[in-house]
């Protein structure tokens, strides 16, 4: 498979929220590439679901860095919700808020309406256990995207906040994990 370099619609988007990302943006970057030839990996997309997947990836962590919290899918789902009525794709919010909202489900998302939320939830499920999980997506793809899009502290980050979070909130650990 080809990787292509630059997915346009998720750059641009990224673009807007370097600042508030900050140092963290080429990891951040990297995860979303990878998680998105993931999901090219594990089905064929068309022109339309490639837009919104690239929007839905775009926003899907940035809550952890706009709102600073461990809590983030909520905030990430407005700034999804905000973009696309910029873009007079309100119509898509249902979907995208899904997207963003049911990555982290435990099990999988049932839902013949809506099948890139499940698509996105085993590829970003992939991504993040370092291929240790794997939804029938080759190995050898999951290495080649670590070289290309390097992890760049992306787990740190993410391990980092989770601890300060479980210090202030020890009887809601896991707010992001649903089941």
């Amino acid at each position: 498979m080809e990787i292509k370099q630059s997915l346009l619609v998720l750059e641009d988007i990224l673009q807007n929220y370097k600042a508030a990302i900050g140092k963290d943006f080429n990891g951040y970057r990297n995860h979303c590439y990878r998680v998105y030839r993931i999901c090219q990996a594990l089905t064929f997309l068309t022109a339309e679901e490639e837009h919104k997947l690239q929007i839905a990836l775009a926003f899907h962590d940035l809550g952890l860095f706009t709102a600073e919290t461990v809590d983030y899918l909520p905030p990430s789902i407005t700034l999804a919700e905000t973009f696309l009525a910029t873009q007079y794709l309100e119509k898509w919010q249902t979907e995208i808020a899904l997207m963003i909202g049911e990555h982290h489900k435990v099990t999988s998302f049932k839902s013949r309406a809506y099948l890139l939320v499940e698509i996105l939830r085993q590829a970003d499920l992939d991504d993040f256990s370092f291929g240790i999980v794997c939804h029938g997506v080759d190995k050898t793809l999951i290495r080649q995207l670590k070289r290309q899009f390097p992890n760049a502290g992306f787990h740190r980050i993410i391990a980092k906040e989770q601890v300060a979070w479980l210090i202030k909130n020890p009887l809601n650990p896991f707010p992001i994990f649903k089941r």
